[in-house]
């Protein structure tokens, strides 16, 4: 489970906050027109790489829509 905070959102780029199974915490920039992210704090990749995969592919739904939630929370099976 991954828990999003919006921080930020300037031009096209949105910042969130992360939580990982309410553990560790990061932030993540994405940028909404080119696709690419970045990870600031690399908490995530203590996990399965499925992890960035959710929250990257979530990332890209909110943009495909455009609208970028202030909470959400991504879970999986």
């Amino acid at each position: 489970m991954i828990e999003l905070k919006l921080l930020s959102q300037s031009g096209n780029i949105v910042t969130y906050e992360f939580i990982v199974e309410s553990e560790q915490r990061g932030q993540v920039q994405y940028n909404f027109e080119s696709g690419q992210y970045r990870v600031e704090q690399q908490t995530i990749t203590k996990y399965p790489t499925s992890y960035l995969v959710h929250l990257i592919a979530k990332l890209a739904e909110f943009s495909n829509l455009n609208q970028f939630p202030n909470s959400y929370t991504i879970a999986w099976y």
